[in-house]
């Protein structure tokens, strides 16, 4: 009876999880956050898109208002106005201003979705 070489065989790269997840592979991770949703579009017929690149931490005006009122109202209850609150407001404040450019890109998103409609109709 012939002994059946039993050596283990290396996964391919694609399979291979602690491969595809290390430093080396981010090439791969990258192509595939191009390739998997160009996949989708394909599937429900997208043809064109356009993306808004921006800051995660942008805020839509409601949010923002938000929070400056709240950092004003514990500022206004504290006996003593910490540095972490002077901060806190600065940052707040910042926010607000800086959520116009949230508030002009949903506005721009809208519009654009709007003429988009008109042209296949």
């Amino acid at each position: 009876m012939a002994t059946v070489n039993k050596q283990k065989r290396a996964l391919k790269a694609y399979r291979n999880v602690d491969f595809l997840n290390s430093p080396d592979a981010r090439a791969i991770r990258m192509l595939s956050e191009f390739l998997e949703p160009l996949r989708r579009f394909r599937y429900h017929g997208i043809k064109d898109t356009i993306v808004f690149f921006g800051s995660a931490r942008t805020k839509p005006l409601k949010l923002a208002k938000v929070a400056y009122k709240e950092v004003l109202r514990r500022m206004k209850k504290a006996r003593r106005v910490t540095p972490a609150m002077r901060r806190a407001l600065e940052r707040t404040e910042m926010d607000l201003q800086m959520s116009r450019y949230y508030e002009d890109a949903v506005e721009l998103a809208r519009m654009l979705t709007i003429w988009s409609k008109k042209l296949f109709h």
